[in-house]
């Protein structure tokens, strides 16, 4: 179950992080910015997968143990800590690059867009069914 939410949480973020570039990068300069995000993105994923595998040989390699934390563990906590580090440090600079419309607020979602549609199913399915009923034959 944790790696299928991980998997819609990493594909939504593939998703707004190439709509941010090519939003934002002159289509000239287009296949020059995705390929060097592309290769900064590989390269990182790759010095941090070598450097979370590096820690959790060395936490083996001393014993740690910290409660219930054992090494492996304890390398996902640092990595979530310095993943929210990053999120809080580079969040501000990223923005809206094209005029949108404003988003409707969680009560619309939650609220009145399933009392909308529940009503307008009630109200439309009677009307059909009857319809269907005295439909005429030619």
């Amino acid at each position: 179950m944790l790696q299928l939410v991980s998997g819609f949480l990493v594909a939504g973020v593939n998703l707004s992080t190439t709509n941010f570039i090519f939003d934002s990068i002159k289509p000239d300069q287009m296949a020059k910015s995705v390929s060097y995000f592309n290769a900064l993105n590989t390269t990182f994923a790759f010095l941090g997968a070598l450097a979370g595998g590096a820690l959790a040989d060395l936490l083996k390699l001393f014993g740690w143990q910290w409660g219930l934390l054992g090494p492996l563990t304890t390398v996902f906590l640092v990595i979530t800590v310095f993943r929210v580090i990053v999120l809080l440090v580079f969040a501000k600079g990223f923005g809206e690059v094209r005029d949108h419309e404003p988003s409707p607020g969680l009560r619309y979602f939650y609220i009145y867009k399933p009392y909308q549609d529940a009503s307008g199913w009630l109200l439309s399915a009677p009307r059909k069914l009857v319809r269907k009923i005295y439909r005429r034959k030619k």
